[in-house]
This record gives C-alpha cells, sequence and structure tokens, in this order.
C-alpha cells in the first residue's frame, strides 16, 4: 500500500507551480515596471522635443506677439502647459532650457538649373550664404517611481530617465541667392 502510493503523481502538478509561480511572478513584476520605464523614456523624449519647439516658437514671434496660433502669454507659460499635459508625474520631473551662443554659420548653397530647352547649357548656381542660428539645449530629468515590490527589492525604488536634445534655431541670413558659381 505505501509503494502504491509512492508511485502516485496526484499533486505533482500542484507542486510545480508552487515551485514556478514566484519566478513567474518576478518575471512579471520586471516586465511591467520595465515597460512603464520604457514608455515614461518615450514620453522624456517627446517633451523635450516640445520644448525646444515651444521656445523657437516664441523666439520667432517674440514674446509680445507669440502668433495667431499661440494663445500664451510668454514661453515658461507654454512649456508650463506642455509640462502639466505631459502623462509624466509633474512631481518627479526637472528641466534645464540652455540657450548658446548666436553663431554665424557659413555655407555654399547650390542648386541645379535647367531652362527645360534640348541643348542649352545647364548649371549650377549657388551663393556663399551665411545663416545666423542658436543652439538650443533642453536636459530633462524624470524619477519614476517603481510599482511592484520585487522590483523596488532588485533595483531600489525608483530609476532615473534623463534625455538632452540640442537642435539649432534659425535666426536669419544674409540672402544673397543666386550667384551662378
Amino acid at each position: 500500500m505505501i509503494r502504491k502510493h509512492l508511485k502516485s503523481e496526484k499533486g505533482q502538478s500542484l507542486v510545480e507551480f508552487a515551485l514556478v509561480l514566484p519566478i513567474l511572478l518576478i518575471l512579471m513584476s520586471f516586465t511591467l515596471d520595465m515597460a512603464q520605464a520604457i514608455n515614461s523614456k518615450m514620453n522624456v523624449q517627446h517633451l523635450a522635443g516640445e520644448m525646444v519647439k515651444a521656445h523657437t516658437y516664441f523666439h520667432r514671434g517674440g514674446i509680445e506677439n507669440p502668433g495667431e496660433h499661440l494663445s500664451f502669454d510668454s514661453r515658461d507659460d507654454l512649456i508650463d502647459h506642455l509640462v502639466s499635459e505631459s502623462p509624466l508625474n509633474e512631481d518627479g520631473l526637472t528641466y534645464k532650457i540652455i540657450e548658446g551662443e548666436v553663431r554665424d554659420r557659413t555655407y555654399v548653397g547650390k542648386y541645379w538649373e535647367s531652362s527645360g530647352n534640348p541643348g542649352e547649357s545647364r548649371r549650377f548656381y549657388g551663393a556663399h550664404n551665411t545663416d545666423t542660428i542658436q543652439y538650443i539645449t533642453v536636459e530633462i530629468e524624470y524619477t519614476m517611481d517603481f510599482g511592484m515590490f520585487m522590483t523596488k527589492a532588485a533595483f531600489g525604488d525608483n530609476i532615473i530617465l534623463s534625455d538632452k536634445l540640442t537642435a539649432a534655431m534659425y535666426l536669419g541670413s544674409d540672402g544673397d541667392w543666386p550667384d551662378p558659381i
């Protein structure tokens, strides 16, 4: 009779499930928190791009006249609106906007011109031009709290996600078009 019970497989799947369940729970908690971290990182990158655009819009239109399509009194009001509308928690978000020096960028602009008549010569036209640009850098740091106990135990209570975006803002040109090269 004892031998009969030793060969019985009743309850074996329950024991296997009990052994595998903690591992599945750990993997699930890591997966959920990492998916949230990836989503938050994409939101941080998107917010950095929107902040650069907001800075550029107000620079082009001026703070007194930001343009007809903008209903904000200043660049800071627009950026505060972007932050408040973002899916990120405002308490964990810090940002800095850095205006670089204004500099002139010299280049030769070229384009191909033809009259469309067969047999007529075609050539490049262009000029030495100078653009005035300014580099705008937005640095964002976001502290995301982990939601799952297992992830907190393994990695700590939170993770810091950061992004730095630098863009050239066009301020003007000397407009020397077209000169044949």
